[in-house]
C-alpha cells in the first residue's frame, strides 16, 4: 500500500506536468501566429504545406469535445484556444495561397469524416461510455495523425538535404510537450494521453535529427522574407 507521502509526492507531480504541458502546448499555439505573420508580409505562403495547420484544427477539436464530454476543463481550455488559432491560420493561409483548390479538397475530406462523427456523439442512440471510447480513439489518432505531419516534407528535404521546409523552433516544442503529456498520461494510467504523447515524442525525435543531419541555412521562419519552411504541431490532448 503507497505511503501518504508518495501519494503526495505523486499528485505534486501531476500538478506540475499539467502546468508545463499546458504553458508549452498554449505557446506551441501562440507560436504558430508567427508564421502567419510571415504570409501578410510577404502575400504568400512559400513552400509551407497546409496540412499542419489542418490537422492540428482536427486534432482540437476532438479534444475539445473529449474535454467537454468528460468535464475535464483544463483540455477542453487548452484545445479550445488552439483551435481559434488554427482556423485563423487556415483562414489566412487560404487567402495567401497558391494551392487553394487542394485546400479545399482537404476541407472536403475533414468535413466528410468529421462532421459524421460528431452526429453519432450527439444523436447516436449508444452508451455514453462506448461513445467516449470511441472519442479517445479517435482523437488518440489524430494526435499521432498530427505529430507525423510535419514530415509530409520529408521527401523534400532528402532531396535538397536541407530542413528549410522545416522549423527548429516548432520540433523543439513539439518534442518537450509531447514528452510531458506523455509523463502526464504514465503517471494517470490513461492510455489516451500516454500512447499517442509517446508516439508523438519519437515522431518529434526524428525531426530533431533532420535538423542534425541535414543543417539548414535558416531555422526560423521569420528570417526567411519568402515564407518558406515550417514544421508545426500540436501536442495534445
Amino acid at each position: 500500500m503507497p505511503s501518504d507521502h508518495g501519494t503526495i509526492a505523486t499528485t505534486g507531480l501531476l500538478d506540475v506536468l499539467r502546468v508545463v504541458a499546458t504553458v508549452s502546448t498554449v505557446y506551441m499555439f501562440a507560436s504558430g501566429l508567427k508564421t502567419v505573420a510571415t504570409f501578410h508580409r510577404s502575400a504568400s505562403t512559400g513552400n509551407i504545406s497546409s496540412v499542419p495547420f489542418v490537422m492540428t484544427a482536427i486534432n482540437c477539436t476532438l479534444w475539445l469535445v473529449y474535454g467537454l464530454r468528460s468535464v475535464d476543463r483544463m483540455v477542453a481550455l487548452v484545445n479550445g484556444i488552439g483551435l481559434l488559432f488554427q482556423v485563423y491560420c487556415l483562414v489566412v493561409y487560404r487567402a495567401y495561397t497558391k494551392t487553394r483548390r487542394a485546400l479545399h479538397q482537404q476541407f472536403a475530406v475533414v468535413a466528410a469524416v468529421l462532421y459524421p462523427f460528431l452526429a453519432y456523439l450527439k444523436f447516436a442512440d449508444a452508451d455514453p461510455a462506448d461513445k467516449q471510447t470511441a472519442l479517445g480513439i479517435c482523437a488518440s489518432v489524430a494526435s499521432v495523425l498530427m505529430f507525423a505531419s510535419p514530415l509530409a516534407s520529408l521527401m523534400k528535404v532528402l532531396r535538397a538535404r536541407n530542413t528549410e521546409s522545416m522549423v527548429l523552433s516548432y520540433s523543439v516544442a513539439g518534442w518537450i510537450t509531447s514528452l510531458t503529456w506523455f509523463c502526464y498520461g504514465t503517471l494517470l494510467d490513461d492510455i489516451f494521453i500516454r500512447v499517442p504523447n509517446g508516439l508523438g515524442a519519437c515522431l518529434a525525435s526524428i525531426q530533431l535529427y533532420l535538423f542534425y543531419r541535414f543543417p539548414s541555412r535558416s531555422t526560423e521562419i521569420e528570417h526567411r522574407p519568402s515564407g518558406k519552411g515550417m514544421s508545426h504541431m500540436y501536442p495534445g490532448p
